[in-house]
């Protein structure tokens, strides 16, 4: 006889240490957002200071995403 591994659907369902990690995850997502921020912040105040116009990147077209996402999930 074989057990069924069963996931979680709810938060409420799901143990301590799941809600643990989830909260770790959820932490370093957040701290790597704000690092991104800074560092972009950063980046285009050097562009000022050199007079060029700062540009819609790649990355933070991601980073756009990547937030809204989050918005939608868990904040």
């Amino acid at each position: 006889m074989s057990k069924k591994l069963t996931i979680p659907q709810t938060e409420t369902s799901m143990s301590r240490f799941d809600k643990g990690i989830f909260s770790q995850t959820l932490s370093a997502l957040k701290y790597a957002i704000y690092t991104v921020e800074k560092l972009e912040s950063d980046y285009n105040a050097m562009l000022e200071e050199l007079n060029v116009p700062p540009t819609n990147t790649e990355a933070e077209s991601a980073q756009n995403k990547t937030i809204s996402l989050l918005d939608r999930r868990c904040l």
